[in-house]
């Protein structure tokens, strides 16, 4: 496995994207997603195999609630894990502030985790409707 390393983290080249286990998405079928097991299974093997970067999103269906269940019981190095939040309130700047806060914490809150290594907006479209706001908040939540 190729990685390359920023800032003293060492990420692998390729990154687990985890929509299919949190939904019917691709890997399956389109009517069905792998059981809980199976997905710890995937998860697990993609680290034994030195992918130790995990993509997910509070859209993707259950994936988060996966990826946390399976990071309680993974006893290897933990991995990095990417997230993304969105669709957010536009209807003032307070809860634009609010709604970003909010499903942030909620990501957490579903990982398990403090914190994560990268947490980006899922659509462009609600970075550019109020692009000032959503970097402030963001800067706030690093």
């Amino acid at each position: 496995m190729k990685y390359v390393e920023k800032k003293g983290v060492k990420m692998s080249v390729f990154s687990l994207g985890t929509v299919q286990l949190g939904t019917s998405y691709g890997m399956v079928g389109k009517t069905e997603k792998p059981s809980e097991e199976y997905a710890h299974e995937i998860l697990t093997a993609a680290m034994e195999n030195g992918v130790n970067m995990l993509d997910t999103a509070n859209n993707y269906g259950d994936s988060e609630r996966v990826i946390g269940s399976w990071l309680k019981t993974y006893k290897g190095e933990k991995p990095i894990i990417v997230t993304k939040i969105g669709r957010f309130d536009h209807s003032s700047k307070e809860a634009l502030r609010a709604d970003i806060r909010k499903q942030a914490q909620a990501c957490l809150d579903t990982l398990g985790v403090g914190c994560v290594d990268i947490m980006m907006a899922h659509y462009y479209q609600d970075y550019i409707e109020d692009p000032d706001v959503v970097r402030e908040e963001f800067a706030r939540l690093k």
